[in-house]
């Protein structure tokens, strides 16, 4: 389904994609999805995660505090590209489902922090409505 199927020119859109995320993004295909992926993720980072601390100097406790995680979530993508060791809570669509993105492609997502991904969010609403 389709944010433009849940159209109802009645409803403001933000109701809309509060539907449209809650149907989606509660079924069992996108939570086992998301859950392979934060393992997979989480041991590629494993092995990178000393060499990317070394290369950048982050404060010890961001690894300590990666390295002794009890969820074991992976490292933000975003953070990591700038050398930054931040911890990831959320699994986001690169390209938005809403907008026509695969939903469960390992190609079309990235683990990022709340903030990263709020922030790419509003980015990406304010673009949909020009």
């Amino acid at each position: 389904m389709k944010l433009r199927d849940l159209r109802d020119k009645n409803r403001p859109v933000s109701t809309n994609i509060k539907e449209f995320t809650r149907e989606f993004y509660q079924t069992p295909e996108w939570k086992n999805f998301r859950e392979e992926s934060r393992v997979r993720t989480r041991a590629d980072h494993e092995e990178i995660i000393f060499d990317v601390y070394e290369a950048s100097k982050n404060d010890p406790e961001d690894l300590i505090e990666f390295l002794t995680d009890e969820k074991r979530y992976p490292l933000s993508e975003m953070s990591l590209e700038q050398g930054i060791i931040k911890r990831a809570q959320v699994l986001d669509h690169i390209k938005p489902v809403r907008t026509g993105g695969a939903k469960t492609k390992h190609s079309n997502v990235q683990w990022l922090t709340i903030e990263e991904h709020k922030e790419k969010t509003i980015t990406e609403m304010k673009s949909e409505r020009e």
